[in-house]
């Protein structure tokens, strides 16, 4: 599988968080995501909203990727 990941952690970066490619199941990316340096960990927006963004951007290197899914280490 190569999936390009550049263009996510680009844009979440900005933000100071860091996305970690787990595992792909069922053509659906299983993310992780850690908080590296923001200033507000609490003003990251929680992963069901960043998920489609990042699904978006993904597909441009993986047209058939059908979901995104983003493990937070801050939500249960």
């Amino acid at each position: 599988m190569n999936l390009d990941l550049e263009p996510a952690r680009e844009l979440m970066a900005a933000d100071g968080i860091e996305l970690t490619f787990v595992r792909m199941e069922d053509e659906v990316a299983h993310l992780s995501m850690s908080v590296v340096d923001a200033e507000c960990a609490e003003c990251v927006l929680p992963p069901e909203m960043l998920e489609p963004v990042i699904l978006d951007l993904l597909r441009t290197s993986h047209p058939t990727l059908a979901g995104v899914r983003i493990i937070d280490p801050i939500q249960p």
